[in-house]
């Protein structure tokens, strides 16, 4: 095992062997500079994406209506207390789940006329 290798199985990122070339050198620490810069965006930005969904997660669940969101697959990803209420099970047993899964045909078609009429209900009074 050459000296090299030893380094990248220990972690290393990156190896500058002698006699050092100046060009290469700059190079490496300007790559490496701009590696830690974006690595520490990214950290600062999962943070905001982080308190931005618990904002979210918060104004969801204190929302009256039920209300879930799915990925394009259509499983559940998230949900609300209402929900939950609607449904008659808890979030862990919701969570993964397809609307198909959880509630028969008729009872989604219920469920969708209800709400929309309860959006015209809600559009009609801010008109007046």
């Amino acid at each position: 095992m050459t000296n090299t290798t030893k380094y990248f199985a220990a972690g290393a990122v990156d190896c500058i062997r002698k006699p050092f070339d100046d060009i290469e050198l700059i190079t490496r620490v300007k790559t490496a500079l701009a590696l830690h810069d974006a690595l520490k965006e990214i950290k600062e930005n999962e943070e905001s994406i982080h308190t931005n969904n618990q904002f979210l997660y918060f104004l969801m669940d204190v929302a009256p209506n039920p209300i879930f969101f799915m990925d394009k697959a259509g499983a559940i990803l998230g949900c609300n207390q209402g929900f939950e209420k609607l449904i008659g099970k808890a979030k862990p047993e919701i969570i993964e789940s397809t609307i198909h899964d959880l509630l028969p045909r008729f009872q989604i078609i219920l469920m969708i006329k209800h709400l929309l009429l309860e959006m015209v209900s809600i559009s009609l009074k801010l008109n007046f």
